[in-house]
């Protein structure tokens, strides 16, 4: 073949390339979404990162993936597969790359995560990073754990949210630079390999953070962490705490919004505080498994902005329903919603409940058991209020299972119910 050939040949390819490459931009371009501005297009895609749930979270090693948040299938990496202009715009907004997700962290998840976090270049990062239960003590995790967990510590001085559960000691934590987490606001740490020592060690490390405002415990407190109490917005725990050492540690909370806590069987040596503890900015307050200690928190706390209250499995009697009145009363608070959840009820208990002056704002009921059909698929009159329809409904119950109730006199027959069913049964059936 000729030089002249082969030059002909080279020029009509590279012109049917060309015109190839055209005709691709010009099917883009007249697709009404590429018309729109870039930044809508962003918009867009950062609505489909955040709004794609997932069914439940991976826990064994076919599940082992990345993406953008916990509980979603979404990743910017499809994005880059549509078409030119969207690859560009994925690549070249940071934003899109800033929240990641690792669940059963593998070998080959290093090299894509080196560059998911070239693309996030200098964004404020919110980290997902939790090992598979079923892999724990897997070569493969642990030595792919150690390695990402570095890449990540590399840019600490980026972290915005951490939500990490190793399953076996990750010694990089405690090599985390002292005063290194400037911008960090929530950190939710679940170390089950990690001796309780080293535990508060690393949790040491996190408080240094001058945004701190969130956190998640998940291990029994021995003693009160020496927390950041007075910029903490939300306070999760997920195990027990020593409640009487807790509530002396609240005052400093002016500025806490959520409180949830299982409060029962904590109780700690001492006396709760001497003053009602007020939580001016509380808003909401989840109480779990209710037992030993449900009366005495709500004999010290006052909570006047308070919308949102969830109790879980409360003894039903009058001890505990008075102490609930004299909270929402001292409060003065209007409620939204009320959870009433675990518990076994009769009717005429339930009613008693919900005819405390503190629950006739509630716009949202969770009633234990039988009762929350009744109180989800409730209709009523323009007239009436929410409570009152799902309170003449409850009645409706008590009636056809002969569970009397008296308006007045709840708190007395109640009573006179729990003791009854304390007395030792003497008599004969024929009596």
């Amino acid at each position: 073949m000729t030089s002249e050939a082969r030059s002909h040949g080279l020029l009509t390819t590279a012109s049917s390339q060309h015109s190839s490459l055209e005709v691709a931009t010009a099917l883009e371009t007249s697709c009404p979404i590429s018309r729109l501005p870039n930044e809508i297009l962003i918009q867009i895609f950062q609505r489909y990162l955040d709004s794609n749930p997932r069914s439940d979270e991976p826990s064994h090693p076919e599940s082992s993936c990345i993406t953008s948040y916990p509980r979603t299938d979404s990743t910017p990496l499809r994005l880059t597969h549509v078409c030119w202009l969207w690859k560009h715009l994925a690549v070249s907004t940071s934003l899109l790359w800033s929240s990641i997700a690792v669940y059963s962290p593998r070998p080959e998840h290093i090299p894509l995560l080196r560059l998911w976090l070239h693309y996030a270049n200098s964004c404020l990062l919110s980290i997902s990073i939790r090992q598979s239960d079923s892999n724990s003590g897997d070569s493969g995790q642990i030595n792919a754990t150690d390695a990402i967990l570095r890449m990540f510590i590399d840019r600490c001085h980026l972290w915005k949210s951490i939500d990490m559960i190793f399953w076996d000691f990750q010694e990089a934590l405690m090599n985390i630079p002292p005063d290194s987490m400037k911008t960090l606001e929530h950190a939710r740490l679940l170390l089950l390999g990690t001796p309780e020592v080293d535990k508060i060690k690393i949790w040491a490390k996190f408080y240094s953070s001058p945004r701190l405002s969130s956190v998640k415990w998940s291990f029994p407190f021995y003693c009160i962490p020496d927390a950041p109490w007075e910029q903490l917005k939300i306070i999760h725990c997920t195990c027990a705490v020593p409640m009487f050492d807790f509530l002396h540690v609240l005052k400093s909370c002016r500025s806490l919004e959520v409180l949830k806590i299982p409060v029962g069987g904590c109780l700690s040596a001492g006396f709760p505080p001497s003053e009602i503890v007020v939580l001016p900015a509380l808003r909401e307050l989840d109480l779990g498994d209710c037992h030993i200690d449900f009366p005495i928190i709500f004999e010290t706390i006052s909570a006047p902005r308070l919308a949102f209250l969830t109790i879980q499995s409360i003894n039903p009697g009058f001890h505990y329903r008075i102490t609930l009145h004299r909270f929402l009363e001292r409060s003065k608070c209007t409620l939204r919603s009320f959870n009433l959840l675990g518990n076994r009820f009769q009717a005429s208990e339930l009613l008693a409940w919900l005819h405390m002056p503190g629950l006739s704002s509630v716009t949202e009921l969770n009633l234990p058991g039988r009762f929350q059909k009744d109180a989800k698929n409730i209709c009523y009159h323009p007239e009436q209020t929410y409570m009152e329809a799902v309170i003449a409904r409850i009645k409706e119950l008590a009636s056809r299972e002969n569970d009397c109730y008296i308006e007045g006199k709840a708190e007395m027959l109640v009573t006179l119910r729990e003791r009854r069913s304390s007395l030792p049964c003497t008599y004969s059936s024929s009596m």
